[in-house]
């Protein structure tokens, strides 16, 4: 185990709780900026297929320029004060979304999905320096040896806004909109100009943490070699790897499970929002377990059972109709339980990979080429998806006839458990295998059963 960053524990402690309220904080305001609301609002704009595509992949196109994030902390050794003027910028770039909805306030000849691109382009680029900055300050704030139940506990607490939001906005929104269908686009600016006000609350409880400086500050450094450095380390290419393969198997298909909802299944953003709270209460349950399992037997194995398990949501989509969409509940519980441990453990495992002294060309690298690999497959997706519903394509198989949703579902099935693939690669200090961590499990759980058996 690597070297704990030298602080007051009680200074640390704080620090650590603070984290949390920010979290939830900001996660309240990031689902009422982005999330369902963001995707219903970019189809009430005219958003389909192609699209939706790019709507869903522009944020993760501009967050590949998070490359450049050493250039902002490394020279300035300032982690704190980076997030804080990223945070700042990005929330006058979300003044656009809710102007965005009054059509008179809209510059005359210009399309509003190409505005909206545009202000996602700015609060995306501009979160994700923030991100980089944040992650690599409190990777030293938190001891390496409880990452994974600091980062569970927290994630437990962020799942909470994460479930409730799109439920009780969701279910606001519908209410609102049946009564006044004229005001729907009036009801979003009301949702994002909430938000932003939430997103600026955020930034309150870490003022009150110290800002650490860097273990170790290239100096001199070129900004292009910085850049490159963690290229240039065989493991980080593994890693890369292994990230770019999960962003195939999830970019493809998700403008297809995002219009599948509204478009073929005609629901209203209460189901989404309730979708959304089945998955995260299966993901607290699903961080309580997978944070002291990562903390003891390494993040492989946890990311290698999680994908096994989520890549089965796709196949409680394939039978569902307007009558019998209730099944889509069961793929949500298998996703919030899988991706939690998949969440946690491939952070983790980011930061187990680069190097404690200066971590953030490693999780600018690491995010950002997950970030444009994503954004390149949802394109790709969304493009195909539409090529496929217009020429109104089918496939037979097991006697039934299918449509290009269901495609996309098989093929999210396909790419999202190949992914685990390529984590056995991947070096990881002290991690053990997943049959070890099984039959050690096994065995303990014999042992305490003999132990409260009568005698």
């Amino acid at each position: 185990m690597r070297s704990v960053y030298e602080m007051d524990a009680s200074v640390r402690d704080e620090a650590q709780r603070l984290a949390i309220i920010q979290g939830v904080v900001g996660t309240i305001g990031a689902w009422m900026v982005g999330g369902w609301f963001l995707n219903y609002f970019a189809m009430e704009l005219g958003a389909k297929g192609a699209a939706m595509g790019i709507i869903l992949a522009t944020g993760n196109i501009a967050s590949i320029l998070r490359v450049f994030a050493p250039a902002f902390v490394n020279r300035s050794d300032n982690r704190k004060g980076v997030w804080i003027k990223a945070n700042i910028i990005s929330r006058l770039w979300s003044i656009g979304l809710p102007l965005l909805a009054f059509p008179q306030l809209r510059p005359p000849g210009i399309d509003p999905l190409a505005l909206l691109v545009i202000i996602l382009c700015g609060t995306t680029l501009a979160n994700a320096i923030g991100d980089v900055a944040w992650l690599s300050w409190y990777a030293d704030i938190v001891p390496e040896s409880t990452w994974g139940r600091y980062f569970a506990r927290r994630n437990f607490y962020l799942a909470i806004p994460i479930g409730i939001v799109p439920l009780v906005g969701g279910w606001a929104m519908d209410a609102y909109t049946v009564a006044h269908p004229d005001q729907k686009l009036t009801s979003y600016a009301v949702v994002y100009a909430l938000g932003i006000g939430f997103n600026i609350l955020q930034m309150l409880p870490l003022l009150k943490v110290p800002n650490l400086p860097l273990r170790e500050r290239p100096y001199q450094a070129p900004i292009l070699s910085e850049i490159w450095k963690p290229f240039r380390d065989p493991n980080f290419r593994r890693y890369a790897l292994f990230h770019c393969w999960l962003m195939l198997g999830s970019g493809i298909p998700q403008a297809s499970f995002q219009l599948y909802l509204k478009n073929y299944l005609g629901l209203g953003l209460v189901w989404p929002g309730a979708f959304q709270l089945v998955n995260q209460v299966f993901s607290m349950w699903g961080f309580r377990l997978a944070g002291p399992l990562t903390d003891r037997f390494g993040n492989k194995p946890i990311i290698i059972l999680g994908l096994i398990g989520a890549a089965t949501g796709p196949f409680f989509w394939l039978p569902t109709e307007r009558s019998n969409f209730y099944w889509i509940f069961a793929a949500y519980v298998v996703w919030g339980f899988g991706w939690a441990g998949v969440n946690l453990g491939r952070q983790n495992l980011m930061l187990r990979v680069a190097p404690l002294e200066n971590n953030v060309a490693y999780i600018a690298a690491a995010e950002g080429l997950g970030g444009v690999c994503l954004a390149l497959f949802q394109i790709i997706g969304g493009f195909w998806l539409e090529s496929l519903i217009k020429a109104d394509w089918t496939f037979h198989m097991a006697g039934v006839d299918w449509n290009p949703y269901h495609l996309f579902f098989l093929l999210s099935f396909v790419g999202r458990s190949s992914a685990a693939i390529w984590v056995f690669g991947i070096l990881e200090p002290g991690c053990t295998t997943v049959k070890e961590m099984l039959t050690t499990l096994k065995g303990e759980r014999a042992v305490r059963e003999s132990e409260v058996k009568p005698t």
